[in-house]
């Protein structure tokens, strides 16, 4: 996937969005048009477009992303090896209507045109991986990959909602379905969102969503299903021949799919890890790759990737996510000459670890050690003491952080809505909210970053796997690391190297890694082991945000060259920026709300709101 746009009913051309749907400038671009739909599509060389045409060729699919099969009960339905993932998907909605992607096993976006009424649906998978916007301007429905992109259609006047835009500056991300950008949505996930030129009404039909159902079973029960079943997925999700590559950090995280892999695979696989120095993050990733016999390549980052970053990788952004998680992008041109698919497990926090939950913790001279009990979980007042934050200084009319969690979370016929999303329960709330749609965590910047170069896929998106996790009680997402479980289940050797952080094995339960953890803490802090080099370095996978902010100017330039910005940008204070980045260097931490700031500042829409509003030419 690179971009799309497409307008159907009667409006312009989608053309009119091309210069932002292209970003490596080796894209394929391929156009439809008929009396009333208007599509430009942006595809990387290697992957195959559309339409494919069902039902006598009434109904075009175009289809991004991969559909490994069907989950029908019981039994899964492998898609045939000759069939395309936008023909499997073509024939499963014809048949069945959105009833049947409920089956679909696979991560992908779909725009489903129907010639006979002229309307246009858009199709999401269940956890909605693929970002799909849309907004409806003069009669006429625009959709399109990239807000960036959407944002120049002619006849939408781009502006900053001010509560979608607290919410990235303060979380790294819009939830829901809302978005930064006023009068333009997300479209939901789980479901088909579909626009009726006749009648102009946008509606969404939902197949699925996430309800929480545990069952009674052991630790050791979860643990072999999860390993079943993430090599299953691992398998669908690896090219017959291809390379691969996996962006190796020092957790155990990635090292499970080093741990998923056999042999063959292995030969054919590149593990990358970016790094300033070696440091114990760097160290334990070598470490990992060369027990698992893979090869090992040291990506370097030096003291102006940042700068680098901060001037490119927010001209993709869906405001979801800094710059600087896009943390792959500076070296996509190598890594794409290597490899044919990118494979990693992000979010097995989120799905297996309890990560949502409130956690109880113990405060300790050497640092927090987190206990496996989970606070209460019961009510939506729960959920805002939890997620609750207080806006930047530099936004000019902010609500109070608790308002604005609240205005958007409420009871509706039985259901939680959390910014246009529904959820079952509180219980699902907690735990799912974060991940359904999967752009409610800002992490999801780096998929969007890697599918713009190559095939990205994530074993634990598979259905299977995110079945199981909604099967399992809560208490084993706190309390039993199943996916650290699963590493020393297959591959003991890689279990047995301490994770970088936390300085303790993965094959370490509870309560021995809780013993050790403190322990481990202590050892470092006396014999220096978390000393640097450089002051604005450090031992994880990133370039700590904190200490790059104080210690490289590039960053306190870059927000004074953008003070004209501030000034013309309603919604933004200039002085309550400068103060915000002031009070970080004289000690207090505001890198989040900086980061956040210094990714807003560098879209092109910033750039289209300010000109819209004092009503300059240029956009």
């Amino acid at each position: 996937m690179v971009d799309f746009c497409a307008v159907v009913g009667d409006g312009h051309a989608a053309e009119t969005t091309r210069e932002r749907l292209l970003w490596t400038g080796e894209e394929r671009v391929d156009c439809y048009d008929a009396d009333d739909v208007s599509l430009v599509d942006a595809r990387r060389p290697d992957d195959p477009g559309g339409p494919v045409s069902v039902r006598g060729g009434d109904l075009l699919l175009w289809l991004w992303g991969d559909v490994y099969g069907a989950d029908e009960g019981r039994a899964y339905r492998p898609r045939p090896a000759h069939q395309s993932s936008a023909a499997f998907v073509a024939e499963q909605y014809a048949a069945d209507g959105p009833g049947g992607l409920s089956e679909l096993n696979g991560e992908f976006c779909a725009l489903a045109y129907d010639q006979t009424d002229g309307t246009l649906s858009v199709l999401t998978d269940r956890l909605g991986t693929y970002d799909v916007y849309y907004t409806v301007v003069d009669d006429a429905l625009v959709v399109s990959s990239s807000l960036q992109a959407l944002a120049l259609y002619p006849g939408l006047t781009p502006r900053f909602d001010p509560d979608a835009l607290q919410s990235f500056c303060v979380y790294t991300r819009s939830m829901g379905v809302r978005t930064p950008l006023a009068g333009v949505s997300r479209a939901p996930p789980a479901a088909v969102t579909t626009f009726d030129p006749a009648t102009g009404a946008v509606d969404a039909d939902r197949y699925w969503w996430p309800r929480h159902r545990p069952v009674d079973r052991s630790r050791s029960f979860f643990v072999e299903e999860f390993r079943r079943r993430f090599r299953a997925a691992l398998a669908d999700r690896l090219p017959a021949d291809g390379d691969v590559g996996v962006f190796l950090s020092g957790g155990s995280d990635s090292r499970l799919v080093l741990a998923g892999l056999d042999r063959a695979a292995r030969d054919r696989t590149t593990a990358y890890h970016l790094a300033n120095w070696m440091s114990r993050e760097a160290r334990t990733a070598e470490r990992v790759a060369l027990t698992a016999d893979v090869e090992f390549t040291l990506l370097e980052r030096d003291w102006e990737y940042l700068k680098r970053s901060m001037r490119r990788n927010p001209g993709l952004s869906n405001f979801s996510g800094r710059f600087d998680q896009a943390y792959g992008e500076a070296f996509m041109d190598r890594v794409r000459e290597e490899v044919d698919v990118v494979v990693d497990a992000t979010y097995a926090d989120i799905l297996f670890k309890g990560w949502g939950l409130p956690r109880r913790h113990l405060d300790l001279p050497v640092g927090r050690v987190s206990l496996p009990f989970a606070g209460p979980s019961s009510s939506l007042d729960d959920y805002v003491d939890q997620w609750a934050r207080d806006p930047p200084s530099y936004l000019a009319a902010p609500k109070p952080g608790r308002a604005l969690l609240r205005d958007e979370l409420f009871w509706r016929g039985g259901e939680v809505s959390h910014h246009g999303v529904s959820y079952p329960s509180p219980t699902e709330l907690f735990v799912w909210s974060h991940i359904h749609p999967q752009t409610n965590m800002g992490g999801s910047f780096v998929f969007r970053s890697l599918r713009q170069h190559l095939s990205h896929r994530n074993p634990l998106f598979d259905s299977r796997l995110v079945d199981l996790s909604l099967s399992m009680p809560l208490r084993s997402h706190v309390r039993h690391n199943v996916v650290d479980r699963a590493v020393d289940a297959l591959d003991p050797a890689l279990a047995a190297i301490p994770h970088a952080e936390r300085g303790v094995p993965p094959a370490y339960g509870f309560p021995r890694a809780a013993l050790a953890e403190p322990l481990v803490a202590l050892g470092r802090k006396l014999t220096g082991a978390d000393e640097t080099p450089r002051p604005d370095l450090g031992h994880g996978p990133w370039e700590p945000p904190a200490k790059v902010l104080r210690h490289r100017p590039y960053f306190r330039e870059a927000l004074d060259a953008s003070a004209d910005l501030l000034e013309r940008i309603p919604d933004l204070s200039r002085s309550g920026a400068e103060a915000c980045f002031d009070a970080h260097l004289a000690g207090a931490d505001h890198a989040q709300e900086l980061f956040t700031l210094l990714t807003l500042l560098h879209t092109p829409v910033a750039r289209d709101v300010a000109a819209a509003a004092d009503g300059s030419a240029v956009r």
